[in-house]
């Protein structure tokens, strides 16, 4: 079976009644069917870990909304919340191929590791978006390429923001939190680029002219953010 894959660069099914098991060939690959209580055993450990993280992740995104509501920028805060996000994801990536091998069997695991990573992967390209000095879509390929070790490297995360240190003045462009409120992302990108920054943003009264949103939209926004504030 093995020598039929890679004569046709294809797949081939090897099952053997003799041994109990079933081995999967694709051109140089192999891979070996495991017992489903063992995937099942091993599912629920990747469940328990994702579930850990998410509450991490919740209570870092937390305190980011504090800091940013009220202009106290912290790129350390930032970049631990970037990490958390992005070793969810990983870890996820690898309990997808374990649910893919349950099949039908993984129904309800596949239901809750789609609750676990919610809003996850939105929110930290977002917090990205909003701190990288490199392009948002650039960083986010560098981010994903990385290992769990190198994850856990802040100055690695640093510099592929484009920082040389975390003492560097940060100006939060503030899609994240903007794109809580009713505002459309073309209304936010407007805003943005009229006002620079999100602490312009925050600051600035209504009765200020606003060239990119009508008054009373502007006012609304600015309610909209005050309830963020009081984490309404």
């Amino acid at each position: 079976a093995e020598r039929t894959a890679k004569q046709i660069s294809g797949f081939v099914i090897a099952i053997s009644e003799r041994r109990k098991e079933i081995v999967l060939f694709y051109k140089n690959k192999r891979y070996k069917i495991r017992n489903t209580s063992e995937i099942v055993s091993k599912v629920n450990e990747y469940i328990q870990v994702l579930e850990r993280q998410r509450q991490l992740f919740d209570s870092y995104l937390e305190t980011l909304n504090k800091l940013e509501l009220r202009n106290y920028i912290n790129l350390s805060h930032a970049i631990k919340t970037i990490q958390k996000g992005k070793v969810i994801q990983k870890i996820s990536e690898e309990l997808s191929k374990y649910l893919i091998e349950l099949g039908e069997e993984g129904a309800l695991l596949k239901t809750r590791l789609k609750e676990i990573l919610h809003d996850v992967e939105k929110e930290t390209n977002l917090i990205i978006k909003d701190y990288s000095k490199l392009e948002d879509k650039k960083a986010v390929f560098l981010l994903d390429d990385l290992t769990y070790e190198e994850l856990l490297d802040k100055e690695r995360i640093l510099n592929i923001l484009d920082y040389k240190n975390q003492r560097e003045i940060v100006n939060v462009a503030g899609w994240r939190l903007l794109s809580k409120t009713t505002l459309t992302d073309p209304e936010i990108a407007e805003l943005i680029k009229e006002k620079e920054n999100f602490n312009k943003i925050i600051s600035s009264e209504i009765e200020e002219d606003i060239k990119s949103l009508p008054k009373d939209k502007f006012s609304l926004v600015k309610v909209e953010l005050e309830k963020l504030k009081l984490g309404l």
